[in-house]
């Protein structure tokens, strides 16, 4: 039975968000010990870690950052969260066939969306305003195919302004009060209700490709139609939307709950690479893993007691590697933190942020192996709970970006599966 098979029949209901975080972390007090011998590496700021597998032990428990509650935006409204994010507003013909004004607010970090879309049954005939490339496009048809667009990006994660009208033949969009295009469009178009405002419904077909196919990817607000301001949440037909955290950066955030799923096979050679950053205020937390059906060979990294570990089991035995931060808070700081992981011949190399490299040497021959199992991110996923390489089974919580594995992007919109992960921005605490 396929991994997609179980993801869909054994998919967590957990909540998008937590409202309310703790004052202090919830301390996760057994780890696994390790037996450590250090020799530094002759010019090369180096230490060389030749490690073995101990039993569980109780460590002391860590301090984390003080965490925060986090800040929604009231009156704003999240796209994209989800796959299908939508939401449908029932207008008249006649109040958009040849004049209209709508004007609505903005944020977003991602290049491409459907802020709001019209057309007819067999689709002669629309007008769409959305964001390609980074630019805003308002499309429509004239003779043919035909869109007007601005001359810069807004892209960059802060709020922007959009005013679009049309009176009879002429057409016009303002960007933030100051950058204006205009052009020529049909008199009367043949549109009907409803209109589709930030995203389409999954079974919605059409074949025009100069439409956005995805939604909005991030945050709305101040929705007027012809002077009506509309309020989103109360839309009767609505899907996939929810709350706008009001600071935000880029990144996804991870709820303790939420877990992604990346590909249907991890692929583990003899030179493999990780890299990714976080930012947590939690002291324990399985940042991604992946293991064979048997759990013989596996891959992790992990938050543990503050401390990032990373370990790679192969035909049973175990390499492992963890930082040796002694600052206030370890790394659940509340701050950025870049995490580079690597496999190469039978060694380990961990390095955080531009702190020198672990190394973690095996007396044993490293094999290459493939888990055929996806990569879990954030968390365990209930069918995937058993990790032969993991030390904990607490999910993530707090916020990651810019995954690599062998220098391969990993893209929030790329994930085979998911559950809770805000993958539109990560709130600023």
């Amino acid at each position: 039975m396929g991994a997609d098979h179980f993801f869909q029949q054994f998919k967590s209901t957990s909540p998008d968000d937590e409202d309310k975080e703790s004052q202090f972390d919830t301390k996760e007090k057994t780890t696994t010990a390790t037996t450590t011998t250090t020799t530094t590496l002759p010019s090369t700021n180096k230490r060389e870690i030749t490690t073995t597998l101990t039993s569980e032990t109780t460590t002391k428990e860590v301090k984390c950052a003080v965490s925060t509650l986090l800040n929604f935006y009231s009156g704003a409204t999240s796209f994209g969260n989800t796959d299908a994010s939508y939401a449908q507003i029932k207008v008249q013909r006649r109040d958009i066939s040849k004049s209209f004004n709508i004007s609505f607010d903005f944020r977003t970090f991602y290049p491409d969306a459907l802020f709001g879309f019209l057309t007819n049954a067999d689709h002669s005939d629309y007008i769409a305003a959305q964001l390609k490339d980074g630019y805003i496009h308002v499309s429509y048809i004239r003779s043919g195919p035909y869109s007007t667009s601005s001359n810069n990006k807004y892209d960059d994660g802060q709020w922007h302004s959009v005013y679009i009208t049309k009176d009879k033949r002429d057409l016009a969009f303002i960007v933030d009060g100051v950058e204006t295009r205009q052009g020529r469009i049909r008199a009367k178009l043949d549109i009907d209700a409803p209109i589709y405002i930030g995203g389409l419904p999954d079974d919605f077909e059409h074949s025009n490709t100069e439409v956005v196919r995805n939604s909005l990817r991030g945050c709305m607000k101040n929705l007027i139609i012809n002077k009506d301001q509309i309020d989103l949440a109360d839309t009767k037909i609505i899907s996939g939307v929810g709350q706008c955290y009001r600071d935000v950066e880029k990144g996804a955030y991870f709820t303790g709950t939420s877990w992604g799923a990346y590909s249907n096979n991890v692929r583990v050679k003899k030179d493999f690479s990780i890299e990714l950053y976080f930012k947590t205020q939690k002291s324990n937390g399985v940042l991604l893993t992946s293991s064979t059906d048997d759990l013989q060979s596996a891959v992790a990294i992990e938050i543990v007691n503050g401390q990032v570990k990373f370990t790679m089991k192969n035909g049973g035995f175990f390499i492992t590697v963890q930082s040796k931060i002694r600052k206030e808070f370890h790394y659940c700081d509340k701050k950025w933190h870049r995490v580079q992981a690597r496999l190469f011949e039978s060694n380990l190399g961990l390095r955080i942020d531009k702190d020198p490299e672990n190394i973690a040497s095996s007396s044993e021959e490293f094999q290459y192996f493939e888990t055929r199992s996806p990569l879990i991110i954030g968390g365990i996923a209930r069918i995937f709970s058993a990790q032969g390489a993991t030390s904990i089974t607490v999910g993530y919580t707090g916020c990651m970006r810019d995954i690599t594995i062998d220098n391969q992007p990993i893209g929030w919109y790329d994930l085979i599966d998911f559950n809770g992960i805000r993958r539109t921005a990560c709130p600023q605490q």
